[in-house]
């Protein structure tokens, strides 16, 4: 299933998932086609900034606000995404829904069309 979801022949791809489900968790532990130490990141929990390389990609932590944010600020409400990104894929990762990942959603929907998964992911940093 992997490799062919993440067929490097086809569009480019977003794939979001909620690292709490555990056919999730699987799926990522199981996708060879992404390097074995961007799975362990995009499965971590380690909630600190950052942005480094993996192989031929990248991988990333930004904070967000929950999707449910109210106004009265708590620090629960702020929302940790992880990400993997490489030519063709945009591989991100939640614990709780983000506000980010969801105007993308949006947009998506509303036929923004992206050109490349770099900016796919600077579209979600942006959100953030």
């Amino acid at each position: 299933m992997c490799r062919t979801t993440l067929d490097p022949a086809a569009a480019k791809v977003w794939l979001h998932f909620n690292a709490r489900i555990s056919h999730a968790r699987d799926w990522i532990q199981h996708c060879e086609r992404v390097p074995e130490a961007a799975r362990r990141f995009l499965l971590g929990t380690d909630n600190h900034k950052c942005l480094e390389r993996s192989g031929e990609g990248l991988i990333a932590v930004i904070s967000d606000i929950r999707y449910d944010f109210g106004f009265d600020f708590d620090p629960e409400q702020i929302a940790t995404l992880r990400f993997y990104l490489d030519r063709d894929c945009l591989i991100s990762t939640r614990q709780q829904p983000s506000s980010a990942t969801d105007q993308l959603r949006t947009e998506i929907k509303q036929s923004r069309y992206f050109d490349s998964t770099a900016e796919l992911m600077s579209m979600a940093a942006v959100s953030a």
